[in-house]
């Protein structure tokens, strides 16, 4: 029996998070990697604020989730997501739409003026 919760990411480890990336890409045409270190730095360069990102926990354990980074874009204080997944057995529930439904209201609390989102071609 699935008992989703949505909040953020704060209180979220590293470790959880790119295991969630793992297991949700695991299919995809660009292979991910559970390397800790990697994604740590990869995180703290892009800016990853864990505070306005959003994941969907069923019994504490991640299964979805948006990342988003936050920083200036022509002085325009944006968000720029860094990855969106959802473990497969999660899908078509529609978790993405909530999820920015969830993060939304606190990214504008958090004066963010612009969301971005780059897709691979492929994708």
């Amino acid at each position: 029996m699935m008992n989703l919760e949505i909040k953020t990411l704060e209180n979220t480890s590293i470790e959880e998070i790119v295991d969630a990336l793992v297991v949700s890409f695991k299919n995809y045409f660009v292979p991910i990697v559970a390397d800790y270190e990697m994604w740590n730095l990869r995180f703290k360069t892009a800016r990853l604020n864990k505070n306005l990102s959003v994941g969907v926990f069923d019994n504490n354990q991640l299964v979805a989730f948006v990342l988003n980074c936050i920083d200036n874009e022509f002085d325009t204080k944006t968000a720029f997501n860094t990855g969106t997944g959802v473990i497969e057995q999660y899908r078509n529930q529609k978790l993405v739409d909530k999820m920015y439904d969830f993060i939304t209201p606190k990214l504008k609390e958090n004066s963010i003026k612009k969301l971005k989102l780059e897709v691979i071609t492929e994708n």
